[in-house]
């Protein structure tokens, strides 16, 4: 008897599985409705308002913009349409925006190391930062080196030139200059290093 039942059970479970599949195979997915005419301009025009208003702010590169549409749910679509009609008008160069901004942080005692770290922040792709960073030749990085470590002399007048070395040495290392430009400037800079008495 109780052999029966168990079998019973089993054969009922089985066939309830094999019709309940069978549903889930036949269900189709539900497709989310297409936007209206309407609808679609309404998100282009918000689209851009949104675009614009990060650029009244200062320069920004595609993928900066594309990220700030995309946080407030614009459609991948219309993103992207979004960052041609910006590239068509001028409003966004990523070629531009890496070339000046690279030049405004080398002017104020960054190294092409640095530089490339902060582009990549931003977006920009690295075979145009590979591009951009041509543009700062090793006789530029020297300079800026130069001028920042001289700048940062005057804290170090009370310091043995042990210790005035280290912290030189350790300012130009993070903000991206190369070791040679390091060791090289660091030298020159100290060469008539004297610290003055507190």
């Amino acid at each position: 008897m109780n052999i029966f039942y168990h079998t019973t059970i089993r054969a009922q479970h089985t066939t309830t599985r094999k019709v309940l599949n069978a549903d889930t195979r036949n269900m189709s997915v539900p497709t989310p409705n297409p936007l209206s005419e309407q609808e679609h301009a309404k998100l282009v025009r918000r689209a851009r308002n949104i675009a614009l208003h990060r650029l009244t702010g200062g320069a920004r590169t595609e993928k900066q913009l594309s990220d700030a549409l995309n946080t407030k749910n614009i459609p991948p679509t219309i993103i992207e349409t979004t960052i041609i009609w910006l590239r068509e008008y001028d409003y966004v160069n990523d070629e531009r925006y890496a070339k000046e901004r690279a030049e405004a942080k080398n002017r104020n005692g960054m190294g092409r190391r640095a530089i490339e770290q902060d582009l990549l922040r931003k977006g920009v792709p690295q075979t145009l930062i590979s591009e951009t960073l041509t543009l700062i030749s090793e006789k530029d990085e020297y300079a800026t080196a130069r001028a920042f470590a001289l700048k940062w002399l005057h804290s170090c007048r009370n310091l043995e030139k042990d210790a005035a070395y280290r912290r030189i040495a350790g300012m130009l290392a993070r903000r991206g200059f190369p070791p040679n430009i390091v060791y090289e400037i660091t030298n020159e800079t100290l060469a008539n290093h004297t610290p003055t008495p507190k």
